[in-house]
């Protein structure tokens, strides 16, 4: 399979960065850069020294912004330009989470007296008052927006237990994921969704004893008909979503004797939503989807592979950066 390696050097830490879904734009909050991948160029705010990201994932077209003064203001930022103004004040919260749709923004207030108000406000052609949508008793936190715009999650973590609730928006209905859909969990954790908004994966979590708890299995629901399909064996974990919603990837760790002690071997697997066709496809190798679904790049020691889907043939080698030095690699952040 023909794929060419591309480097560029960018500015930044690289402490808290995303792309956009699109893959158009990387944006990066330390050094306040936008790299577009397209074209080769780099932006730069000029308020570098007093930038902030702040948030969750950007939409094609927008993220959420600070500008530190004497006081701390949300800025809805053009990630093309890295132009802002200001979007909301006088709300005590940290995170304002963006619809994929551009239409829509939602956010979390812990009150006083032990409650939480859920506001919603668009931001669309005009920027509209937030409203309270819902009032819960806890303290909770918005999630994510499905790739719709039409479903947020929200989630309550006492203890950093993780409790979520799903909203349709549209509707205003609310269902809780830990309790509506008959998993047997304490908690759940790394809630992910399908690219179409139908299916959830996540991974189940039981409380141990003592500090340690015990990682469940991975699973799907299917939001539509409430079906639960087991994805993976016990410790699966980082659920990733093919770009057609097919197949996931996922990893799974075992301890393994070495020599006069034990090493941790982590396994590279794909599996199909309804929980067939898993296959292991390579060990100890970071890994994320191409586009066409059929295959992933993999890095490993310092070089990048393709890997097909199914495992069946041995990945091949398309970029070695060892020469430069480079033994090793965080991970792949994302393919366009």
């Amino acid at each position: 399979m023909g794929v060419s390696i591309v480097s560029v050097a960018l500015p930044g830490n690289y402490l808290i960065d995303e792309w956009t879904p699109d893959h158009r734009y990387f944006a990066e909050a330390v050094s306040a850069f936008v790299y577009a991948s397209y074209t080769g160029r780099v932006i730069q705010s000029e308020d570098r020294a007093t930038f902030d990201f702040r948030g969750g994932a950007p939409t094609n077209r927008y993220f959420i912004c600070s500008v530190w003064t004497e006081l701390l203001r949300f800025n809805l930022c053009d990630v093309a330009t890295l132009k802002y103004a200001p979007l909301f004040s006088d709300y005590d919260t940290d995170v304002i989470q963006l619809a994929p749709d551009n239409g829509r923004s939602a956010f979390a207030v812990q009150n006083d007296d032990s409650t939480t108000d859920i506001y919603v406000a668009d931001i669309g052609q005009t920027i509209t008052t937030p409203h309270v949508f819902a009032r819960l008793n806890g303290d909770f936190y918005v999630g994510s927006w499905s790739p719709d715009g039409h479903y947020l999650l929200i989630f309550e973590a006492p203890d950093s237990r993780y409790n979520y609730l799903l909203i349709d928006v549209d509707s205003g209905e609310m269902q809780s994921l830990n309790h509506d859909y008959g998993i047997d969990a304490d908690y759940l954790r790394t809630v992910v969704w399908s690219p179409d908004s139908s299916k959830l994966a996540f991974q189940d979590v039981v409380t141990g004893d003592g500090p340690y708890n015990y990682a469940g299995p991975l699973y799907v629901l299917v939001l539509t008909t409430g079906r639960l399909t087991q994805i993976s064996g016990e410790g699966g974990v980082d659920p990733r979503w093919s770009p057609d919603g097919s197949s996931l990837l996922f990893d799974q760790s075992e301890q393994q004797p070495y020599g006069d002690g034990i090493t941790i071997v982590h396994h590279l697997y794909a599996v199909n939503a309804d929980g067939s066709n898993r296959v292991e496809i390579v060990q100890n190798a970071g890994a994320v989807w191409l586009p066409n679904s059929e295959h992933v790049i993999l890095t490993s020691q310092g070089r990048v592979y393709v890997a097909q889907r199914e495992g069946n043939q041995s990945p091949e080698l398309v970029a070695d950066f060892t020469p430069w030095g480079v033994k090793a690699f965080d991970g792949i952040a994302a393919w366009r």
